[in-house]
């Protein structure tokens, strides 16, 4: 027990042991404890960090691979909706074209693929072909060129024929006689 003088007859006293009803106690190992419930924590977290990393997860092993799994389904199903959107976006340019039309309708065919075509060389996009009473043009001069033979008056069928992944692939003009 230590005994400090503070001034006049005030003393204070310190005592080293704790006493619980007449008993000693021993101190408490609180600190202990804690210490080690956040080193445990710690580790738990750098396994799975670790698990998260490792590139050879299963399909049941680690602990975050549901979650990586739901990911790549998430952005496999975005890619799959935005090449739908896409393909839709390309193929409305020429699907208004299907049908029977008079010249004037017609011209916008080809006014319209050939512009579609300076567009896709530039940047190396999809070529779409115009077939005319049976003749394919690519070109775009050529295109605004074969424009001209066309006859006002007549009547033009036109049908789309689409590639192996959905794209427009040609533009069909037939003359009807």
């Amino acid at each position: 027990m230590k005994k400090i003088r503070i001034g006049g007859d005030q003393d204070l006293t310190f005592n080293n042991e704790v006493k619980e009803n007449g008993n000693n106690l021993q101190p408490k190992k609180f600190p202990l404890i804690v210490v080690l419930l956040i080193i445990i924590c710690i580790g738990i977290i750098i396994a799975g960090v670790m698990m998260r990393n490792n590139s050879k997860q299963t399909e049941t092993g680690g602990l975050f691979s549901f979650l990586n799994k739901n990911k790549i389904e998430t952005q496999k199903n975005f890619k799959i909706g935005k090449n739908k959107i896409v393909k839709s976006i390309f193929n409305s340019e020429f699907e208004s074209f299907i049908g029977t039309n008079s010249k004037g309708a017609t011209e916008w065919a080809f006014d319209d693929v050939a512009q579609h075509n300076t567009k896709a060389i530039l940047e190396n996009g999809k070529i779409v072909t115009l077939v005319f009473d049976g003749q394919s043009i690519t070109d775009p001069a050529e295109l605004r060129e074969s424009k001209r033979k066309l006859i006002s008056g007549t009547q033009y069928e036109k049908y789309i024929e689409y590639d192996n992944e959905g794209y427009v692939a040609k533009v069909i003009i037939e003359t009807i006689k």
